[in-house]
């Protein structure tokens, strides 16, 4: 039965051009005398009946929470304490609760021994409508802004823009409000953009929400991704997070949604800890705004460092995210027009950032997405890729790391198998055997050969006969592996390792020109020996180069550095040093770390000096970079290097470095090489890992 409290409430929101849709108990509503109510006519009002005894508190909040499903509303509301209870605990609508207390329900709130539940009602209330003498204490109680709070007047609430700034856009929107002793307030973007008239008409829409201007930006191909950003420069509060985003997922059940910008760090984190947003967000930060966010929210965004992507206006300001935020590197993308505008005219600029890293919608095969399980003991090469093909829609990516290639974990690894269409299985060694003896027949096998296979027993006991594509990352291992394994050779293909160019390409510092550099040093087929003969030459030459050494140290890895062969090796080469001070003040050791992109912006030269490599993704990575690779020759090199950068020997090698400084030709040498490295890029790569991963339809064959 509808009080006059509730009748007071409905006319008020009618008064403002709210829709209303009141749901009655029909047990609860004696004689027909909600029926006689002149609110009932009113063209703004429609009712509901359910079947619902008095005092059936939850049976009546399930079945509002039914109603306000299926008509897709924005929150419940309810009056009485009890009712209050049972909704605020209800996940659905979590975040989305407007709790009314009319002024003969007041002293319900203020009794010492509830205090606890009622802080909790008050926690998970949107807006609270009650007397105004009540504000400055229940705000208290519930932790909340006293612009939450509104007071139910003859006919309007006050003050009105509380109310619209939950409920509605700045022009006037219909809006479902449900009632009885439970009653929802409804709609704002859901029903909004259900209306394919209004989708048309909003391109560029903007709407307030709980304190943010949320605006929805659409491109000429047809992607969409939101703006949510706090006013006045002040952090989205924490108890608007629930609401915000089961906002987010309503806009994104009825309009192409690729990303999801803000400017406010916790409020990014927050989404990307959401199971249905965690592909969204993007930190889009003004310039000179990363250092104002306290430490605490910068540790909650490294917790979600894998899903959210920042972009900063300019290079300085990466570099100094990446030196605080470690967790970040690798995400951080400059782009100084701002997240979903272009370049001005003329402006030399890689595809804008949600083009290359955002959310890519596929046709889903049979409305399944393919399940694809990445196994293996290590994967640093992979990562690249892994990434790129999370980012669409049409699949989904699972991650199975063994602690070692030797040791197999037999339940774990039989469970990839019972969730996953597609395995693809990092170095052809204990995974990959595992898995093509257990495999199912409908299932994909990939397995990635990188080279070191090729020389020892480790694919000896795999059943190459249950692979469905063997990929090599070089033609030269390609034609090994075919030989050595007697594959078939239609089942083989080429994929070579892929590099993030856009990341990787930063201003190199001055005098970069004279600064070698070795990314990786172990085992000693590495050769870090002619890395420093190369310097040893040079320097006799110009004390101005210097070699900087990155990467694991042998003396990390005890089964290297017991190694009687491997500990000669380094020693000479330690000793070498030692007692040549002219090399011992121009060569610098640095631990590894992902830092990798900003190293090699100190980097001219990137020697890649070793006795074997099958493609060496560190010299490539340089070549990006705009390092210039110095290659020693040896199988396979000149498949992927430029002739002009490969030399027999270390003299020769120095000879290379410094005739080219000397006649200022260094600054060409790095643009050439940067052009030839797009080659490697993430972006035209992907389009094969498609193909070979057996991923959309017609694909698997």
């Amino acid at each position: 039965m509808l009080t006059e409290f509730d009748q007071n409430l409905v006319q008020a929101l009618c008064n403002g051009g709210v829709e209303v849709t009141i749901v009655t108990a029909t047990s609860a509503t004696p004689d027909g005398a909600d029926q006689a109510s002149p609110l009932l006519s009113h063209p703004l009002v429609s009712t509901a009946p359910v079947d619902c005894a008095p005092g059936e508190h939850r049976r009546l909040a399930w079945l509002a929470v039914q109603i306000a499903s299926r008509l897709r509303v924005d929150g419940i509301a309810c009056r009485g304490q009890v009712m209050a209870r049972v909704l605020a605990g209800n996940a659905t609508f979590a975040g989305r609760l407007m709790v009314c207390i009319p002024a003969d329900d007041s002293s319900e709130y203020q009794r010492p021994q509830l205090r606890h539940q009622i802080s909790t009602i008050l926690a998970s209330a949107a807006l609270v409508v009650c007397p105004k003498s009540l504000h400055d204490q229940l705000a208290s109680m519930g932790h909340l802004d006293t612009s939450r709070f509104l007071e139910l007047t003859e006919g309007a609430l006050s003050p009105p823009e509380s109310l619209w700034s939950f409920v509605a856009s700045e022009e006037t929107v219909p809006l479902d409000l449900h009632l009885s002793c439970a009653f929802a307030v409804t709609r704002t973007l859901s029903l909004r953009l259900s209306d394919p008239a209004v989708r048309e008409a909003c391109g560029g829409g903007a709407w307030d929400a709980s304190g943010a201007t949320v605006t929805y930006v659409r491109d000429n191909a047809g992607r969409g991704h939101l703006r949510v950003d706090p006013k006045a420069s002040a952090a989205i509060s924490s108890d608007t997070f629930g609401r915000q985003t089961w906002r987010l997922l309503q806009f994104h059940r009825g309009w192409p949604l690729t990303a999801v910008a803000t400017s406010d760090v916790a409020f990014a984190a927050y989404l990307a800890q959401h199971e249905k947003t965690e592909d969204l967000p993007w930190l889009d930060l003004p310039e000179g705004a990363w250092g104002v966010w306290d430490l605490t929210e910068w540790s909650e965004l490294h917790q979600s460092a894998g899903v959210v992507r920042v972009v900063v206006k300019t290079a300085e300001e990466r570099n100094d995210l990446e030196r605080h935020q470690p967790s970040l590197i690798g995400r951080v993308t400059v782009w100084p027009w701002g997240l979903g505008c272009q370049p001005p005219s003329g402006a030399i600029a890689t595809a804008d950032p949600l083009t290359r890293y955002g959310r890519v919608e596929k046709p889903v095969r049979g409305g399944k997405k393919c399940r694809v399980a990445l196994v293996g003991h290590d994967f640093k090469f992979a990562r690249t890729i892994a990434d790129d093909l999370s980012r669409r829609s049409d699949v989904q990516l699972s991650r199975s790391k063994w602690q070692s290639q030797h040791a197999t974990p037999v339940s774990e690894a039989r469970a990839v198998l019972d969730g996953a269409d597609v395995v693809w299985v990092e170095f052809a060694s204990g995974a990959a055997e595992f898995y093509s003896h257990n495999v199912a027949a409908e299932q994909w096998l990939v397995i990635r050969v990188h080279g070191y296979e090729l020389l020892g027993p480790w694919a000896d006991g795999v059943h190459f006969g249950r692979v469905n594509r063997v990929v090599f990352v070089s033609e030269h291992t390609r034609r090994a592996g075919i030989e050595k394994w007697g594959l078939d050779p239609d089942k083989t293909v080429v994929i070579p390792n892929a590099v993030d160019t856009e990341l990787l390409a930063r201003p190199k510092s001055q005098g970069a020109e004279f600064n070698l550099g070795l990314l990786g040093w172990r085992p000693s087929l590495k050769r870090l020996d002619r890395a420093v003969a190369v310097l040893e030459e040079l320097v006799s030459h110009d004390d101005r180069y210097s070699l900087f050494v990155k990467g694991k140290s042998p003396i990390q890895a005890p089964w290297m550095w017991t190694d009687p062969q491997e500990r000669v090796r380094f020693d000479a080469v330690f000793a070498k040093i030692r007692r040549t001070p002219a090399l011992a003040s121009h060569i610098f050791f640095e631990e590894d770390g992902p830092d990798v992109p900003d190293w090699l912006s100190e980097i001219g030269w990137l020697l890649s000096p070793s006795d074997r490599e099958s493609f060496h993704l560190a010299a490539v990575e340089g070549m990006a970079s705009g390092a210039v690779p110095v290659v020693w020759n040896r199988q396979g090199a000149e498949d992927i290097f430029p002739a002009g950068v490969i030399v027999h020997d270390s003299p020769s090698a120095s000879a290379l470095v410094r005739e080219a400084v000397a006649a200022g030709k260094h600054a060409d040498l790095s643009v050439e090489v940067q052009s030839l490295a797009a080659q490697y890029d993430l972006g035209g790569l992907a389009a094969a890992w498609v193909d070979a991963l057996g991923i959309g339809v017609g694909a698997r064959r």
